[in-house]
């Protein structure tokens, strides 16, 4: 997907509601449109670990956001946001990428463990000092980057993904999101750039 179209949506700022409970009811129904793949998500005012009170959806197909920002009409949250008119993206812009990190060392190391114990993994248990390693590193994610607390469709329970952001090469523009729009930091299909503007 390059993306070609864009639409922006802005938290109210009479909200009761604070902006990164209101921006996670946004990209949970996005989720829920039934367009998984086809939208990616962007945050312009992302900045340490604020995501700001606005996003980006976009597209390389308008009828895509069309069905987008009618879904988010019928969902409930557009008392809280207001949604922008679909816009071409800028030419000539920069990209970058919304990396989303899952960072949970206990279900990895619990996961690693069966798989060993079944034979279904090529890798031995976490060693202590993988665990240590491991530990660290996302000790420092939950403590530097912006996340949001979403409802997982498929296990239906609350789930923290955080965002890591980067500048993208060009070689990297022609690529596909994940179901929630963002990139999971997987080479190929899944490293997913937006415009930055």
């Amino acid at each position: 997907m390059l993306p070609k179209c864009y639409f922006q949506v802005e938290v109210r700022g009479s909200s009761e509601l604070a902006p990164p409970v209101i921006l996670a009811a946004v990209v949970e129904a996005l989720h829920r449109s039934g367009q998984a793949g086809r939208y990616a998500l962007g945050f312009p005012e992302s900045e340490g670990r604020s995501l700001g009170s606005s996003l980006r959806v976009f597209s390389d197909d308008e009828s895509v956001l069309t069905a987008l920002q009618d879904k988010l009409a019928c969902e409930g949250v557009d008392d809280e946001i207001k949604t922008r008119r679909i816009e071409p993206v800028p030419s000539n812009c920069d990209w970058e990428l919304f990396e989303a990190l899952k960072p949970n060392l206990s279900s990895d190391v619990r996961r690693r463990r069966r798989r060993h114990d079944v034979g279904t993994s090529r890798h031995a248990p976490f060693s202590d000092g993988e665990i240590q390693s491991a530990a660290a590193k996302w000790d420092q994610i939950h403590t530097s980057l912006p996340f949001l607390r979403l409802w997982s469709l498929s296990t239906r329970q609350k789930m923290t993904i955080y965002l890591r952001t980067q500048t993208a090469d060009s070689a990297m523009v022609r690529t596909n999101p994940n179901s929630y729009g963002f990139s999971t930091g997987q080479q190929g299909l899944f490293r997913c750039p937006v415009p930055k503007f």
